[in-house]
């Protein structure tokens, strides 16, 4: 009878790692791919102020008017500014959420643009403790307005969306989008989940007299949330070098950080229910007495 318990245990355990691994990753996908964290990894990298300095460059080429060098240290100064980094991202995060629900995303306008101009030079010198001279923040704005239909063409151009793209790639980004939604959505989570405390439940029940069930289960999620806690660090150390020693782009650091939030989320979620599982199994067993227990 031991024998077949163990068994049986040994399998629903199998199954459990497979139905709660696939949901960690689920969970791992959506939170990468969430709003709140493109936001955070565009702030964190380098990759908002890369793409507007892309557009700036985009405006001088298709310009005919010589770059003023005042307006050009200024703006480089100013694409450093948080106020970049996280209207930037924020637009981006937006963007990309947008494509990843099959919808045309906003298009960055000349208010935006003149919005954000004049907010980074404000950060600028509040940051510096200097006043920037109403001469130069008017050399700065002159430049943005004279190119503004380039600039805001150019950012429009780099962030992702479905309005960007020709009638065949847009019908076949919307394909895979809609087959992204099904995995992702809230039905295979809900379903998965119910399969994950179906199999628990039963491993709990096999062993209900001993409460070694909830170990059971606790072993499988704190394996599961070992190998995503790797992941993410793995994810963190890429991170880490490609910053150090300047291998990689933004975008390599940008995908790499929405990783790491992503696993890392989901080895949150597996430890806390390892942490939860441990504790009612120690509070139950100390509950019931130990003559009426039975393996």
């Amino acid at each position: 009878m031991k024998v077949f318990k163990v068994l049986l245990a040994i399998i629903l355990s199998i199954g459990l790692l497979c139905a709660q691994g696939v949901l960690m990753g689920i969970l791992a996908c959506d939170k990468s791919i969430s709003q709140e964290s493109i936001t955070e990894s565009f702030q964190t990298t380098d990759l908002a102020s890369q793409l507007y300095e892309e557009a700036l460059r985009a405006s001088q080429a298709a310009s005919s008017q010589a770059r003023d060098p005042q307006a050009a240290q200024m703006l480089q100064k100013a694409m450093q500014t948080d106020t970049v980094s996280e209207f930037i991202g924020e637009y981006a995060a937006d963007s990309i959420d947008a494509l990843l629900h099959g919808e045309n995303a906003e298009e960055f306008t000349k208010e935006d643009l003149s919005r954000l101009t004049s907010d980074s030079l404000d950060e600028l010198s509040s940051k510096s403790g200097i006043s920037i001279p109403q001469e130069q923040r008017q050399i700065v704005k002159n430049y943005i307005n004279e190119n503004a239909d380039d600039i805001t063409a150019a950012v429009n151009q780099n962030l992702p969306s479905l309005a960007n793209t020709n009638p065949a790639a847009n019908a076949e980004a919307r394909e895979t989008l809609a087959r992204l939604q099904i995995v992702l959505g809230p039905p295979v989570i809900a379903l998965l989940s119910v399969v994950c405390l179906v199999l628990g439940i039963l491993l709990v029940m096999l062993f209900w007299r001993s409460k070694l069930g909830f170990a059971w289960w606790a072993a499988v999620s704190f394996l599961l949330a070992s190998v995503f806690f790797f992941l993410g660090n793995s994810s963190g150390l890429f991170s880490n070098y490609i910053q150090e020693t300047g291998d990689g782009d933004a975008a390599a650091l940008f995908v790499t950080s929405i990783l790491q939030q992503g696993f890392t989320f989901s080895a949150l979620c597996g430890f806390g229910l390892t942490a939860l599982l441990v504790v009612v199994c120690l509070v139950l067993r100390k509950v019931v007495p130990v003559r009426h227990r039975r393996y």
